[in-house]
């Protein structure tokens, strides 16, 4: 009978073995999912943060864009007028000849 029990305590303390080893690979995925938390909450951050930057250079861009049709539509401008003096300019000389 001492056998039996011993073949019984063997497979025993195989199985606290067993369950030992995983609650140590348990343990080790926890650490890993905490460190991933807590890049994860990093990166919600830094994220937030570059999302504030894009939407100022967003701003910006919108900016620069307005003042430059504004440049264009007044150069356009210009030439238009400067078109009209010199076709009044041209008229005016045929009409004193």
């Amino acid at each position: 009978m001492s056998e039996a029990f011993e073949k019984v305590l063997d497979k025993l303390v195989e199985s606290f073995d067993d369950f030992k080893e995983r609650l140590i690979r348990i343990e080790e995925n926890v650490r890993d999912v905490k460190s991933v938390k807590s890049d994860v909450e990093e990166l919600k951050i830094k994220n937030a943060s570059l999302e504030s930057k894009a939407s100022s250079a967003h701003k910006r861009l919108d900016k620069l864009e307005n003042n430059q049709t504004w440049l264009w539509r007044t150069v356009m401008g210009g030439i238009i007028v400067g078109g009209i003096g010199l076709l009044f300019f041209v008229v005016q000389t045929f009409i004193k000849s």
